[in-house]
């Protein structure tokens, strides 16, 4: 504005003759100003070009969790950010299993839960690692588990979305079994819980064999594991490399024991 008061000025001057003086001073004002007007607008636009949103500054909000990660040597699992809890059925590798989370992380080995043994399939039990498919789906049918006296045992998980232990009597086909439970002196907490039974057993008010693990099979080949002997008419029976006993065994699988001869077992039963 000073310059172009500056020209003004000059213009008044015409009275004195310089009227050339005034075209100059008004064209050099415009030079002048024309780059100033040019330079603030210009600077108007990059600076609102530049503005931001005050929310622009915010943190970016984080990733949402869903579905599995990992986390060191775990396994997590969220629904839309919400860390799982509890039993949850999850579709992997073309099946759907249970699996149970607590705070997210995805539990393995023994599990108690409403009053039963579960079982989730991990790698000191059942040699299954971190990457299997497997690791960590609950159990079911029969299973082959290690357990803490490094020992190896059979179980029975129910199946139809259970997963629960069996003790006691178990029909699967048209064989009987018996997993250990409080009948024959086993207890909730005790080691042996659930496992397969094998040899002469007193079950109730009576006896019963069951076939010794690996060491007997059936016409066809397979092995009679843990299978309860019964409509047998001689029965001889071995535990640990010894004779245990003679007997019969009805069709209920009760055992009648004849006994043996300590001294010779080989000499067969005696009548």
């Amino acid at each position: 504005m000073a310059m172009f008061s500056f020209a003004h000025s000059l213009c008044s001057l015409r009275k004195t003759g310089v009227f050339a003086i005034c075209a100059l001073a008004i064209a050099v004002s415009l030079c002048f100003l024309a780059p100033l007007c040019e330079g603030d607008l210009g600077s108007s636009v990059a600076f609102a070009a530049q503005e931001k949103d005050p929310g622009d500054n915010a943190a970016a909000p984080a990733a949402v969790l869903d579905g599995w990660s990992q986390n060191g040597n775990y396994w997590y699992y969220h629904y839309n950010g919400v860390p799982a809890s509890g039993w949850k059925q999850i579709y992997h590798s073309g099946v759907w299993d249970y699996y149970y989370f607590i705070d997210g992380r995805m539990q393995t080995g023994w599990l108690v839960w409403g009053g039963g043994w579960f079982y989730l399939a991990d790698t000191y039990g059942q040699g299954i690692g971190f990457g299997d498919p497997q690791y960590g789906t609950m159990r079911t049918g029969w299973q082959f588990i290690k357990h803490a006296a490094n020992m190896t045992d059979w179980y029975y998980f129910a199946g139809g979305g259970s997963g629960r232990m069996q003790t006691g009597w178990l029909a699967d086909g048209n064989r009987t079994y018996y997993l250990a439970d409080e009948a024959v002196g086993s207890s909730f907490n005790s080691i042996d819980y659930g496992t397969m039974l094998h040899g002469l057993h007193k079950i109730g008010a009576y006896d019963y064999c069951f076939y010794i693990k690996g060491t007997d099979h059936d016409l066809e080949g397979r092995f009679l594991d843990g299978e309860m002997i019964r409509d047998t008419s001689w029965l001889s029976v071995f535990q640990d490399g010894k004779h245990i006993c003679y007997g019969r065994a009805d069709a209920n699988g009760r055992v009648t024991l004849i006994g043996f001869d300590e001294e010779d077992p080989d000499m067969g039963p005696r009548e």
